[in-house]
């Protein structure tokens, strides 16, 4: 099943590539533009779990450099992606009762191709950058907030916003 799922994509990219985009209007273009990107996005959502998949196989040192090696990226990079999918996926507990994802509306949206990794970028670094005594209604209400608005902003626009709400969060700054 895996196997036809990957042919039936190779398909659908070559036909894509093998498409004639030069005859149809500007707006129709853009429009294929986001469905590609939104494509990619979850592609890119499904090679981060796969990833994750397979850092937790075995050995985490050597799955990495494994990775790194097999899709030909550095390995910082593919810890970034191993650390990525660790906040995105739903987790468990040590007895095995299902979590949600650290980053619950954040990996909903990048599941659906709403995200790329600028957008994930900016959530992660107003998370990482909150004190640690802000509470955690605050902190997910604040997650939940940015990750809805990054479905509609430019990365660079979400962090303008993320500021903002920083300021609002943690007006001390401290």
């Amino acid at each position: 099943m895996l196997s036809a799922a990957v042919a039936a994509l190779n398909q659908g990219i070559d036909a894509l590539a093998d498409a004639d985009a030069s005859g149809l209007g500007i707006a129709e273009q853009l429009r294929l533009l986001d469905v590609l990107e939104i494509a990619r996005r979850r592609l890119t959502a499904v090679s981060h779990t796969v990833t994750l998949t397979a850092a937790k196989a075995d050995a985490p040192a050597v799955m990495t450099k494994a990775i790194a090696d097999t899709i030909r990226v550095s390995p910082a990079e593919a810890r970034r992606r191993i650390r990525d999918a660790e906040q995105l996926a739903p987790r468990s507990t040590l007895t095995g009762e299902p979590l949600p994802p650290e980053l619950p509306a954040t990996a909903q949206a990048w599941h659906a191709g709403a995200l790329d990794g600028e957008h994930l970028r900016v959530i992660q670094k107003f998370l990482r950058d909150l004190p640690a005594d802000i509470t955690p209604n605050v902190v997910a209400d604040s997650e939940a907030f940015l990750a809805s608005y990054a479905q509609q902003l430019r990365p660079d626009q979400l962090d303008k916003l993320a500021v903002q709400l920083a300021m609002r969060v943690n007006p001390d700054g401290a």
